[in-house]
């Protein structure tokens, strides 16, 4: 594992721009079910993606 980000006290998307150099992720897994968990998501995704659902 790469990084480790505890979101109580850090702003996912931030933190993923910050390592990504603003591209986003190109691997989001969301397994919760949760739909604010999704949202956040698709928040990070890199800018061209594809969604598997």
């Amino acid at each position: 594992m790469d990084y480790v980000v505890n979101l109580q006290q850090t702003d996912l998307k931030t933190y993923i721009n910050g390592i990504t150099g603003g591209y986003g992720a190109d691997v989001v897994v969301e397994c919760s079910g949760a739909v604010p968990a999704a949202r956040q998501g698709l928040d990070i995704y890199a800018k061209k993606v594809s969604t598997v659902k």
